[in-house]
C-alpha cells in the first residue's frame, strides 16, 4: 500500500502553506502524519460536462495536479488526461467503486440527467455487457465512496444544463436544496439533488452531505485545497449550501475593488467607458475612459458567494485577473440558480430601481438590493462539521465490519 512521509507532507505543506484552508490545521495532524497516511484513491466522473472544469483542474497551482498525484493520491480516472480508454478506462471506474482497502473521494464534473430513466447519458458497462444510464453508475460510484465533491456549478446545483428550457423541457425539482423547479429536456440536476432522488444515504459517509465547489468553472484552488484538507484530516466548515466557507463565506462584492466607486455612486454605463485599471479615477466626461462600479451593466457580485476577487484565476501564485477586473462583470456563476433566476439576464442591473437612474449619482443601496444581499449572507450559516483523520475512519468502519461478522 502506498504511504506518504512525513517529508512528503511538510513538502506538500510548504505548497498550501500560506491558504485560508491550511491555516486550518491543527498540530496534532501533523503529529499523527509523521505515522504514515494512507494515499486517497480519488476518480473524477463525468456528468452533462463541456470538459471545462476539468481543463481547469490542469491550471492548478495551489497544488498543481502534479503535486497532488504524486504527493496525496491516486487519482484513478480523469477524462482529459486518462490514457486508458474502453475497457481499461473502465476498469479503474469498477476497481474504485469495487476496493474498499483505501480512502475513496469521488468527484463530479458535471451536472446529472435524470429525465426518461436518464437515457440522455448512457455509458457501456463492461460487467453487464449493456449500455446503464450515468445515474445508475453515479449511484454506484457514490455509495462505495467516503466523501463527494461536487466540481464546478454544474455538479454542485445543475449550472447551464439544468438551464429553463419551457419549449422542449420536463419539469425537474430541486428536493436537496429547494431551487425552482424548472423546464428542462434532460432534467438536469446537481449531484447532491440525484443522490437525493436516488436514495444514496449520505449519513454513513465521512462528510454526510456532498460538497460543493460552485463557479463555472470550478477554481483549481477551490478543488485541490479541499481535497488536501480532507486527506490530512480537516473537514471543510460547510454552508446550508454545501459550500466550504473558506471559500465562500463573503459575497464577491465585499471584496470587489471597484467597491469603493459603488459607495460614492460612481457607476459605468457603458463597457467603453473603463480604462482597464482599476485604479483609475472614475471618468469625468462622457468621452473619457476610468474605473467605477459596473453595477448598472449588471454586475452580479452584490449577491455572489466567491472569493474571486482575492484568489483570482489564471494560473499565477497570486492570480492573474477575474471577470469584474478584466473588464466584464460578475455573471453569478457561482449561485444555485445559474444561468437562471437573477443571473439570466447577464447586462440587465439587478434591481429596477438601480437601472431607472437617469446618469450615475451618489445613492445609497437599493434597498432591493439590500434586501438580496441580507438573504444570500443569512445562507452562509451552516453547522460545523468535526474534523477527523481519513485513515481512522476507515479503521473505525473496517473494525466495526470486521465485528459485525
Amino acid at each position: 500500500m502506498n504511504k506518504i512521509t512525513r517529508r512528503e507532507f511538510l513538502k506538500l505543506a510548504a505548497v498550501v502553506g500560506s491558504t485560508v484552508v491550511f491555516s486550518q490545521y491543527r498540530a496534532e495532524i501533523v503529529s499523527a502524519v509523521s505515522k504514515a497516511i494512507e494515499r486517497a484513491q480519488v476518480i473524477i466522473l463525468d456528468g452533462q460536462a463541456c470538459e471545462g472544469c476539468a481543463i481547469s483542474l490542469l491550471q492548478g497551482i495551489h497544488p498543481s495536479l502534479y503535486d497532488a498525484v504524486e504527493l496525496a493520491v491516486d487519482l484513478e480516472f480523469l477524462i482529459p488526461i486518462t490514457p486508458e480508454t474502453g475497457r481499461a478506462a473502465a476498469k479503474k471506474i469498477d476497481e474504485f467503486i469495487e476496493n474498499d482497502e483505501r480512502p475513496k473521494v469521488l468527484v463530479v464534473e458535471g451536472s446529472v440527467p435524470m429525465a426518461d430513466n436518464g437515457m440522455y447519458q448512457v455509458y457501456w458497462d463492461y460487467r453487464y455487457k449493456k449500455r446503464r444510464p450515468f445515474k445508475d453508475l453515479l449511484k454506484e460510484a457514490a455509495e462505495a465512496a467516503d466523501v463527494i465533491i461536487a466540481a464546478g456549478t454544474a455538479a454542485a446545483y445543475g449550472g447551464i444544463p439544468r438551464g429553463y428550457t419551457p419549449k422542449y423541457g420536463k419539469k425537474v425539482g430541486s428536493p436537496k436544496y429547494g431551487l425552482m423547479e424548472k423546464e428542462n429536456p434532460t432534467g438536469a440536476v446537481g449531484v447532491g439533488d440525484a443522490l437525493e432522488m436516488l436514495g444514496v444515504d449520505m449519513r454513513r459517509k465521512l462528510v454526510k452531505e456532498v460538497i460543493n465547489l460552485p463557479t463555472c468553472p470550478v477554481h483549481p484552488d477551490h478543488f485541490y485545497l479541499t481535497v488536501v484538507d480532507l486527506i490530512f484530516g480537516n473537514i471543510p466548515e460547510l454552508d446550508e449550501l454545501g459550500r466550504p466557507k473558506a471559500f465562500y463565506g463573503r459575497i464577491i462584492h465585499d471584496e470587489c475593488p471597484f467597491r469603493g466607486f459603488y459607495d460614492k455612486g460612481q457607476f459605468l454605463t457603458s463597457f467603453a467607458q473603463y480604462s482597464g485599471n482599476p485604479g483609475d479615477p472614475f471618468p469625468e466626461g462622457p468621452e473619457d475612459k476610468g474605473a467605477g462600479c459596473f453595477l448598472l451593466l449588471g454586475c452580479r457580485g452584490p449577491v455572489t458567494h466567491s472569493d474571486c476577487p482575492v484568489r483570482k484565476w489564471n494560473c499565477a501564485a497570486e492570480g492573474v485577473s477575474f471577470p469584474i477586473q478584466s473588464g466584464g462583470l460578475c455573471t453569478g456563476c457561482a449561485n444555485p440558480e445559474f444561468p437562471d433566476g437573477e443571473t439570466r439576464n447577464f447586462y440587465v442591473p439587478l434591481t429596477e430601481d438601480v437601472s431607472k437612474l437617469p446618469k450615475p449619482v451618489f445613492i445609497e443601496p437599493p434597498k432591493a438590493l439590500k434586501e438580496n444581499a441580507k438573504k444570500i449572507s443569512l445562507g452562509v450559516m451552516g453547522a460545523s462539521l468535526a474534523s477527523g483523520m481519513i485513515y481512522a475512519y476507515r479503521a473505525n468502519k473496517k473494525k466495526k465490519r470486521e465485528e459485525s461478522d
